[in-house]
């Protein structure tokens, strides 16, 4: 989610949790004009509309009609934004359109038709009443967490997941352990996978990953659909925890995924290597190269873009466009780079580097290398001198980001 993430301010949201879930919530940047006089504008007006009668949602189970509601954000126009774990999970092709056509995001569920055309629908009994509560909780508790560090001006960067993960462990200490997890029902037991795997897709530790894990082979063993969404998220965690052999072993047990392209890696490094890193990506061996990194002598810039980010796309579109700019960004030592917590965007890559070969874009290759950039949102602007971390700039700002750049650099 890929993943598709929620737009803040000038810039995305890379690594934050949204109440609904992770990687599976859009937002509307803008929506096209109603169609229909029955396209529903407001949450207000949905309520009335459920409350007459019947409406596309009643196509969901209770559970996952839930899970919808809570995931829709509305703007003075409309919707700005939805969670699309529900639909993914349960609903038919036509039973998707219906709801997006009533709420007026048609163009945004194009990748969800595929899989609901091909799988059959994961549609669960009713979860514990209380353990779904303590799930929102938590899931409610995870945004607020995130916003306020987004907010705060305190630290250069926001990397420290630790008390996400022992808040995690000891909330659900009990919901963790082996035994509960092969006596859970089905209903709990993807909730528990959901909430595992929003918490490994933030902190990737090894322990949030062996929860999910865990998890994931119960659903297996009991011969659970995880086709529709469940096996494409426990790659995704494998991708961004760069275990590319493990991914690859699961894409060959998982024939719907061999889409999925697995690189070759070509590690340049020895083990005792201490410092920092990134993957060189050359499309036509499909390979991935690690190589060092080694801040420069003076002043130094460092863009993270997102391939899901319409503004670092925009960050990436000016530079593009103007000499003078890259002129003065390359003298400045200029390294493009993408998140380390993330998937590697590999045709974002291809497409930048296919363009600006004297620019090229490089992916971090390990998180602990990278904990200075490791941050919730892209775009973002580091400037290093001799190395050390002196200042940032965050989103994308078209008439200023450059500008306060440029003169942070000296230039004018």
């Amino acid at each position: 989610m890929t993943h598709l993430p929620t737009y803040i301010l000038a810039g995305c949201i890379a690594m934050s949790v949204s109440a609904a879930h992770a990687q599976s919530t859009m937002a509307l940047v803008a929506l096209s004009p109603a169609s229909q006089d029955v396209v529903v504008r407001s949450a207000s007006e949905l309520e009335r509309r459920m409350q007459a009668g019947a409406t596309p949602l009643d196509a969901l189970t209770p559970y996952g009609r839930r899970e919808f509601m809570r995931g829709l954000q509305w703007g003075t126009k409309g919707l700005s934004g939805f969670s699309y774990a529900a639909l993914r999970r349960e609903l038919l092709p036509d039973q998707i359109m219906a709801i997006a056509k009533f709420l007026d995001f048609e163009p945004h569920v194009k990748s969800l038709l595929a899989d609901a055309g091909r799988f059959p629908p994961l549609r669960l009994p009713e979860p514990d009443a209380v353990l779904e509560q303590r799930i929102v909780a938590f899931k409610t508790w995870m945004d607020t967490q995130s916003q306020a560090e987004a907010n705060s001006s305190d630290v250069l960067t926001r990397n420290d997941h630790s008390i996400l993960l022992s808040r995690f462990e000891q909330d659900f200490a009990a919901e963790l352990q082996s035994n509960y997890v092969e006596q859970a029902k089905d209903g709990d037991l993807v909730l528990l996978f959901q909430l595992s795997h929003s918490v490994a897709f933030v902190a990737l530790s090894p322990a949030s990953a062996q929860a999910l894990n865990r998890i994931y082979q119960v659903l297996k063993v009991r011969g659970l659909e995880t086709r529709r969404g469940i096996d494409k998220d426990m790659l995704e965690i494998l991708l961004r925890q760069r275990e590319f052999e493990k991914a690859r072993v699961f894409v060959t047990q998982h024939p719907d995924l061999n889409a999925e392209v697995i690189p070759r890696i070509e590690d340049k490094l020895p083990a005792s290597f201490r410092g920092r890193s990134v993957y060189n990506y050359d499309p036509q061996s499909n390979t991935l190269t690690r190589t060092a990194v080694k801040l420069s002598v003076g002043k130094q810039l460092v863009v993270v873009v997102g391939a899901g980010c319409h503004f670092s796309q925009d960050a990436l579109a000016a530079i593009s466009k103007n000499v003078f700019l890259q002129q003065h960004l390359l003298n400045a030592n200029l390294l493009i780079i993408t998140p380390p917590s993330e998937s590697i965007p590999f045709h974002f890559i291809q497409q930048w580097n296919a363009k600006h070969p004297d620019m090229a874009m490089v992916a971090a290759a390990r998180g602990d290398e990278w904990k200075d950039i490791d941050v919730p949102s892209v775009p973002m602007f580091y400037l290093y001198e001799n190395g050390r971390l002196q200042k940032k700039f965050e989103g994308w700002y078209p008439e200023t980001t450059m500008r306060d750049i440029l003169s942070a650099l000296g230039k004018k």
